[in-house]
């Protein structure tokens, strides 16, 4: 080829070629650089993901719609009282102490307003919405009392749904016999019962 001979030098990322000539003349050439053409594109690759991401969801049970209700009814009784106390470690006389609590403006012993409270975590965990429920907040006013021997229902309702969280929101209450709101307030709560799950 003219005399000329040829050597290449890589320069960078691209390569370089050096031509002498007889004349000592040098010309360099650049090349282009390699094209890398991915094996999957980018749309592909966004699918996989989230496929990926879906099949590690849990597939979970469906929640409940707004306005749903569940409840529950008791009589409270001595012993409730008399074990709440020893659970919770309260044995403030006004619900232990007969003649304690008779000079008090209840004028005899009541529940504690806790133990009233508490049939609404039964509700929430065993019934609206049930197992997989996680308490995550309540709000109560306490508007009564509770005395042995009252029958209390505790109701709950769904007010609000939160779908991308699972959380949902419930209106909690407490009604005696006698038609009386003795406990109010609202429940938050998270559910994530698996589907199919006891």
């Amino acid at each position: 080829m003219d005399g000329e001979d040829t050597h290449r030098q890589r320069k960078g990322a691209g390569r370089s070629i050096t031509r002498r000539g007889t004349k000592g003349m040098i010309k360099k050439t650049k090349q282009a650089e390699p094209v890398l053409v991915p094996l999957v594109d980018a749309e592909t690759k966004r699918t996989i993901t989230e496929d990926n991401k879906k099949a590690k969801r849990p597939n979970l049970a469906p929640l409940p719609a707004i306005g749903t209700r569940a409840k529950r009814t008791r009589t409270i009784t001595e012993n409730d009282i008399v074990r709440f106390a020893d659970v919770s470690g309260d044995h403030n006389p006004l619900h232990l102490d007969a003649a304690y609590a008779a000079q008090t403006l209840f004028g005899e012993r009541v529940a504690h307003g806790m133990l009233t409270a508490s049939m609404i975590s039964a509700l929430l965990g065993n019934d609206l919405p049930g197992p997989g429920t996680i308490y995550l907040g309540q709000t109560l006013k306490f508007l009564g009392a509770v005395h042995i021997g009252d029958t209390v229902t505790a109701s709950v309702e769904v007010i609000a749904v939160r779908e991308n969280k699972r959380l949902l929101t419930l209106r909690t209450d407490c009604i005696n016999q006698d038609g009386a709101v003795v406990l109010t307030g609202e429940a938050t709560v998270k559910y994530a019962k698996e589907a199919g799950a006891i």
